[in-house]
């Protein structure tokens, strides 16, 4: 039996998270998604991989931005102040 032939096997059975990773990968890896990895997806796993999928793309959208704005100097911030702050 041939590698794809075994993947294909196991697609089935994947689950919402395992689903979740794999589009992840692919984002990381900055190669296309797999279309099969949710058309094989049973509809119950939908609401699950949904929710995996809104909370990376918040994860990727929202915590660069943060980490951002925390490593940068902001000049409206008294600098004076923030040492008060620490104090």
């Amino acid at each position: 039996m041939s590698l794809g032939a075994r993947l294909n096997k196991l697609l089935p059975v994947l689950s919402a998270k395992e689903r979740a990773i794999l589009v992840l990968r692919s984002l990381k890896d900055k190669t296309p998604e797999d279309p099969i990895w949710r058309q094989t997806m049973p509809r119950e796993q939908s609401p699950e991989f949904n929710r995996l999928i809104v909370l990376m793309n918040a994860c990727n959208n929202h915590l660069p931005l943060h980490h951002h704005g925390r490593a940068t100097r902001r000049p409206d911030v008294d600098q004076a102040e923030l040492a008060d702050d620490h104090d």
